[in-house]
């Protein structure tokens, strides 16, 4: 059976504009734990993978963390916003390729802020994104739009093309250095990269 074209979606930060939300929850809730304060412009700069290892961040507390700050954070998210320029795109690119969504946020928080129905949101973990994106590629041939380094490291484990958004988390620096398939500087540069990827 000949697999579905997809364009497949990062939620925060590529989709809307959540960091600040969850750069002032997570910086809180580091430093009432004994952590050093984060820096946005380090943060920005590097990769998610980096700033947990400069932090000292045991990795088998991480699920646990990620888990608090997302329950603290939930009401907050309902808040957020789609970037400008960015609906538009999905609904074009909705007439010719299933849309969908991996995101390590909730999948209920990711639905009610986009406002649109979607072929699937699927939830990961912070680095278990491959997982999901290998199991996608049984059903779908897809190209993925992120904003991170481990986006586009997540693509690269899965043999995956990453679409990498220079409006999102990462510094375009920081995602040139990680080398997606393509890099866009605006949401309508998306339907040129999806028509030259898939």
């Amino acid at each position: 059976m000949a697999r579905k074209a997809a364009v497949v979606f990062d939620f925060d930060n590529t989709i809307a504009n959540t960091f600040h939300i969850v750069f002032s929850h997570t910086r809180r809730f580091l430093q009432e734990r004994g952590y050093p304060t984060i820096n946005e412009a380090d943060v920005r700069a590097q990769g998610m993978r980096e700033t947990i290892q400069e932090l000292r961040i045991p990795f088998w507390k991480l699920p646990y963390y990620v888990w608090r700050i997302k329950k603290e954070m939930k009401e907050d998210m309902k808040s957020a916003h789609v970037y400008a320029g960015l609906l538009p795109v999905l609904k074009k690119l909705q007439k010719k390729y299933s849309i969908g969504i991996v995101t390590s946020n909730r999948a209920d928080v990711a639905s009610h802020v986009l406002g649109m129905s979607v072929a699937f949101v699927r939830e990961s973990s912070l680095f278990g994104k491959h997982k999901i994106l290998k199991k996608l590629s049984r059903t779908y041939s897809f190209v993925y739009v992120g904003d991170e380094v481990r986006d586009v490291e997540a693509c690269k484990k899965a043999g995956v093309p990453c679409i990498a958004v220079t409006w999102g988390y990462n510094t375009k620096e920081a995602l040139e250095q990680a080398k997606p398939a393509v890099l866009v500087d605006t949401p309508k540069d998306i339907l040129e990269a999806v028509r030259a990827t898939l």
